[in-house]
């Protein structure tokens, strides 16, 4: 992919990662907070043998989301928690990216981990579905579209993995406890993940409700010790 396609999704800031790891996966979001399903998404891509690095990216812009002080973290308090919660495991790189725009970010995280044979994306279902829209999100952003675009999110709609909040039919029949299931449309799909969003996370935060249950001991410590969230 051209250097001029990857000029607005450029990847800043991993460090400390596996670089010559064989088989890559990208967890890509606000993280405003980080919360446990996050965290469980997280684990069960780590744990599931898929894969030897898991690259964990903030955009820092989205036509959809607007940083505001005191009802969201800043971009380096967002990174300093998952910094945080992930010090001790050098399976996890931490960054930011300019854009949420799939095709080029595939196209950099190929280069950047240049000897990779596998290189994809772990998304929860609406991730999934704003990656299959991805054209007029390019439109939306003023971003031409390319053929190259086309074809990475094309690639990606065939190995993601996507995560569910709710069980599949399939799994309440089989009464699974946490497994993955190759799909028509997708490399993989999980379900079970917690519901939980950082939206209610800071909505309770701003009430003084605690979040203990919600989000990993290391974040809520944080935003605890930065008064994180109470609308001031």
């Amino acid at each position: 992919m051209s250097r001029r396609l990857l000029q607005k999704a450029d990847i800043i800031g991993l460090q400390d990662c596996k670089f010559a790891a064989k088989r890559v996966v990208c967890m890509l979001g606000s993280y405003d907070p980080f919360h446990i399903g996050h965290a469980t998404m997280a684990d069960r891509l780590l744990e599931s043998g898929e894969f030897d690095v898991l690259v964990i990216l903030v955009p820092a812009l989205h036509p959809d989301k607007v940083l505001v002080p005191g009802i969201n973290a800043t971009f380096e308090q967002r990174l300093d928690m998952l910094r945080a919660h992930y010090t001790d495991n050098p399976r996890v790189g931490v960054g930011m990216t300019r854009t949420v725009l799939y095709g080029r970010l595939l196209g950099q995280l190929k280069l950047i981990f240049s000897t990779a044979e596998m290189v994809t994306f772990g998304l929860g279902a609406d991730s999934y579905d704003c990656l299959t829209e991805s054209r007029s999100y390019y439109e939306t952003m003023g971003e031409e579209w390319s053929a190259e675009d086309e074809a990475a999110v094309a690639e990606l709609q065939k190995t993601s993995c996507v995560f569910n909040r709710q069980p599949t039919v399939l799994e309440e029949l089989k009464k699974a406890s946490h497994g993955l299931e190759k799909t028509k449309h997708h490399h993989q799909r999980w379900s079970g993940l917690p519901p939980v969003s950082s939206t209610v996370i800071r909505d309770r935060i701003s009430r003084g409700e605690q979040i203990n249950d919600l989000v990993p001991k290391v974040v809520a410590h944080y935003i605890q010790q930065h008064k994180l969230y109470n609308g001031v």
